[in-house]
């Protein structure tokens, strides 16, 4: 059985990206720095400090972006996968 690249599962391609990020919680009140490696329309990959836990669902601020509702996908040594919500 030949498995899909990760890139053909994906709704939308992804662009590379070098950006600072705070991914905001707890209503709020709790916020962690990121990086942001890609972004597509739908989602996106970034890299906190291993010493952080986000929830399940969270805001991702961004430069010139608004708060963006996000779900995570996958989470892996320090690198999360994020699903844009609506």
């Amino acid at each position: 059985m030949r498995m899909r690249a990760p890139s053909e599962r994906r709704a939308a391609a992804r662009r590379r990206v070098d950006l600072s990020a705070t991914a905001v919680f707890d209503e709020g009140c709790a916020r962690v720095s990121a990086h942001v490696r890609n972004v597509s329309e739908s989602g996106a990959k970034v890299d906190i400090s291993p010493d952080h836990k986000l929830p399940e669902t969270f805001y991702m601020l961004m430069p010139q972006h608004q708060l963006q509702p996000c779900r995570v996908v996958w989470r892996r040594d320090g690198a999360l996968g994020l699903a844009f919500l609506p």
